[in-house]
């Protein structure tokens, strides 16, 4: 990987800040991230993946080479990271205060974080103020054919709200299938049409689950067409 790339993935990813030194609650153990690092820490070669503007995931350190939609990915849904961000100016890493939100990671209430002066704020695209701190996830995906290993990683709104529902869909399957799979999803985008017509429609991306992989064998994944696996995601 080239020096650039890491100096990119350094400014956009930066340094998570673990619950336990940041004193902001830790309702799991340090080993619940530590175990999600061992697993699927992606490390100086790992791939993270963004929703683009034009409605394409794209993996920012390869020149936004895009995805192909319906490519399928397995969700190790278990181990998604989500809290707090914060942006600290061009060319600066980020400052997170994140965790295994589904393993009992609770984020940092927003009020504890600072920064509450709206006119120190630097002003967004619509030109208002922006918060510099913002809600974060992160989603474990391996490719279902390949097996490398991406974090699909978002702050936006419709980002979060697709990544919920998928966690949430996930948990419904973990119900009805047990502990020992976890969902295939294919990667597709949704939309809704933007109050301002100007805007017109916006896409949001979407994940609906499409099968199961055992744990601790991905490559036995297998794709269902079948309703009752297929929980796509509405907008």
């Amino acid at each position: 990987m080239k020096v650039s790339d890491l100096k990119q993935q350094r400014e956009e990813h930066g340094v998570i800040v673990p619950a336990a030194k940041s004193g902001l609650l830790a309702t799991t153990s340090r080993g619940g991230l530590d175990a999600y690092l061992a697993k699927h820490d992606v490390g100086d070669g790992g791939k993270f993946v963004k929703f683009g503007k034009e409605g394409s995931f794209i993996i920012p350190s390869e020149q936004d080479k895009v995805i192909p939609l319906d490519t399928e990915f397995v969700c190790p849904w278990e181990d998604t990271l989500g809290g707090m961000q914060k942006f600290n100016g061009r060319g600066n890493p980020p400052t997170k205060h994140v965790g295994p939100i589904v393993l009992g990671y609770v984020p940092p209430d927003r009020e504890t974080l600072g920064d509450t002066d709206e006119s120190l704020w630097e002003k967004g695209l619509d030109g208002k103020p922006q918060d510099p701190w913002q809600h974060t996830l992160a989603l474990p995906l391996v490719s279902k054919e390949t097996q490398e290993k991406y974090i699909f990683t978002t702050s936006s709104l419709t980002g979060r709200r697709a990544v919920l529902a998928l966690l949430k869909a996930a948990r419904r399957e973990k119900m009805r299938s047990g502990d020992d799979f976890y969902p295939v999803i294919k990667l597709q985008t949704s939309g809704f049409a933007h109050r301002d017509s100007r805007v017109g429609w916006v896409k949001t991306p979407a994940f609906p689950i499409v099968g199961k992989a055992p744990k601790d064998d991905y490559a036995a994944a297998t794709s269902s067409i079948d309703a009752d696996m297929d929980d796509a995601i509405p907008f």
